[in-house]
């Protein structure tokens, strides 16, 4: 009877990795199945931040986003941390006598303390340990521990490939935003006041209108002629602003109409 329940749980999960939903609807769904059919009190799925060496809880069953936010080990830290440092599954017939288990969700509750059971499997990429796949279950003498690291290492096998595509998602966007505070900080250095060139009176008296109008919301009009540093003033006066994280607009005047102009910068 228990290997027909745990073939029809395998089952179930295969149909919903199959079913072409988001990823993450899909990876709530299977700790769904597994809160329905190994009476599971709490479930996750963590994803090793391999940038930061930094686990994050992605999909939870049984957290709230709180706690969900709450749960960042760094690698080998707590029960979850040596899985995915060590690539080596793990179950704890009874958290309240593991000093490892860290608790860092504040789910569970001294009164269950002696109840609960906790079994982590990792999740990887060939080689790679990509993240883990938890699970709480209350406590069962007759429970075999050792069957459910089985049970639960293979559905850890079955939503890899779901994980990895996170995981890619994850990286591409950490990396996407290195690159933006990188050409921000480019841009800040290259339009400091210091480094436009000039020591002339004149030069000096423009260096002061621009430290005097940075830090307000007026309006500015730069006139000169062509190639004097109209746009070179203007990136100043900007990325030394307030509104430096702000887009920095450029319109070419030249190229528009005069019959348009008035509406293109001042509106309607």
């Amino acid at each position: 009877m228990k290997r027909i329940e745990d073939v029809t749980l395998l089952y179930e999960i295969s149909k919903t990795l199959n079913e072409h939903l988001e990823l993450k609807k899909s990876l709530y769904k299977v700790l769904d199945i597994l809160s329905n059919s190994m009476d599971m009190i709490r479930g996750t799925i963590t994803i090793l931040n391999p940038l930061r060496n930094e686990i994050n809880i992605e999909v939870a069953h049984g957290l709230s986003m709180t706690a969900m936010q709450s749960g960042k080990y760094k690698l080998g830290e707590g029960i979850t941390g040596r899985v995915i440092e060590t690539g080596e599954a793990i179950a704890i017939p009874k958290i309240s006598e593991e000093p490892l288990f860290l608790n860092r969700t504040a789910s569970r509750r001294s009164k269950h303390a002696g109840e609960l059971s906790f079994i982590c499997v990792p999740v990887t990429r060939g080689n790679q340990i990509i993240g883990a796949i938890s699970v709480d279950k209350a406590y069962d003498e007759n429970y075999s521990l050792e069957e459910g690291k089985k049970l639960i290492s293979v559905i850890a096998t079955m939503i890899a490939r779901h994980v990895i595509n996170l995981e890619t998602i994850h990286l591409e966007k950490e990396q996407l935003r290195e690159e933006n505070r990188r050409l921000r900080n480019e841009l800040k250095n290259k339009y400091r006041i210091t480094d436009i060139i000039g020591n002339s009176n004149k030069m000096r008296e423009v260096f002061q209108m621009i430290s005097q109008v940075c830090k307000s919301n007026a309006t500015v009009l730069i006139r000169g002629e062509s190639g004097t540093g109209k746009e070179l003033a203007a990136n100043s006066i900007h990325y030394n602003s307030n509104r430096s994280q702000k887009p920095f607009v450029k319109v070419n005047c030249a190229a528009l109409p005069s019959n348009l102009i008035e509406s293109e910068l001042f509106g309607h």
